[in-house]
């Protein structure tokens, strides 16, 4: 497997611009979130490439029918060499997919990880968040809210709840934690790519939104 140039320096503008995602400011201001660990990794890529079966050619590697939604999109990915001797479909995704990549070394990728053991991979996503309109509407059966729910391993376990119990979204009212903070993503694993999210919304206008659509 033919490998790009390693980024060994912290200082290097990518991964830079990465480490500004660890803090909810810098998150905020870019749109974007860091996602880590092989499970989470590999659900934001299958979600990146997940494809429009209708018409699809079987012959066809399934990048190539899919539909990019730009809501979770990866953007770049961060992947130490042996983490990517160990995952090498993450690597043929994302040279497939033409997402951004690089090799760096487990100094660099300390920097963007915040596991005491990382597993060698870190990618970079756009966020996925929704409109409150767009989930709760004449289809929607059960809708799981979370007012003012602070403790980032508490919102993402419940992410994950409501995605193995067939929720069609799930609703974070303000003051809520950020699902984009790192404990968050990791508690949901893999689940936020899974299942619709609302943030920053009242609870009266989820609860009168929801009356008002006959939930």
């Amino acid at each position: 497997m033919k490998l790009p140039d390693v980024i060994s320096s912290t200082q290097s503008k990518r991964i830079k611009n990465a480490v500004k995602l660890l803090k909810r400011h810098g998150r905020k201001t870019s749109g974007q979130f860091l996602v880590e660990g092989p499970q989470a990794v590999r659900e934001a890529l299958d979600r990146h490439v997940s494809q429009d079966l209708d018409g699809h050619n079987p012959g066809v590697p399934e990048w190539m029918g899919s539909t990019i939604d730009p809501k979770g999109a990866v953007v770049d990915l961060f992947i130490t060499e042996e983490a990517a001797e160990v995952h090498p479909e993450f690597v043929e995704t994302v040279k497939a997919a033409q997402i951004d990549w690089n090799i760096v070394t487990p100094e660099v990728l300390a920097e963007l990880a915040t596991t005491v053991n990382s597993q060698g991979v870190v990618a970079v996503c756009e966020h996925l968040d929704v409109a409150l309109d767009s989930v709760i509407d004449k289809e929607a059966q059960l809708i799981v809210v979370l007012s003012q729910v602070r403790d980032p391993g508490n919102a993402g376990t419940i992410i994950r709840l409501a995605d193995a119990a067939g929720a069609d979204a799930v609703v974070l009212t303000n003051s809520s934690v950020d699902i984009y903070n790192d404990k968050t993503v990791r508690s949901t694993a893999g689940s936020l790519f899974h299942i619709p999210v609302v943030t920053g919304v009242g609870l009266s206008e989820v609860t009168e939104l929801a009356r008002a659509r006959g939930l």
